[in-house]
């Protein structure tokens, strides 16, 4: 995403949901653009125009995005950017 100026950080744990949610024992790995549409790309691209990094990282079990500004500057529906780059 470097031609945009954005950043992705993708934290190991929630890599591992991601991986853990998109795969069925029936299906296989079928499903797994659905979950990553629902769980990462969505919330990405709401707050595409606000934010300059997107953390993906794991809290309670679930895959959250966080938002962070370049500058370092948390945004106000965003608890921490402790790891994304500043």
């Amino acid at each position: 995403m470097r031609r945009t100026g954005k950043e992705l950080v993708v934290k190991p744990n929630a890599l591992e949901l991601v991986v853990a949610g998109g795969y069925s024992q029936k299906y296989g790995a079928r499903f797994l653009k659905r979950f990553i549409d629902k769980e990462i790309r969505t919330p990405i691209s709401k707050a595409w125009q606000e934010s300059n990094v997107f953390m993906v990282m794991a809290e309670n079990n679930k895959v959250v995005v966080k938002e962070c500004r370049n500058d370092g500057v948390k945004n106000e529906n965003e608890n921490s950017c402790k790891g994304a780059p500043a």
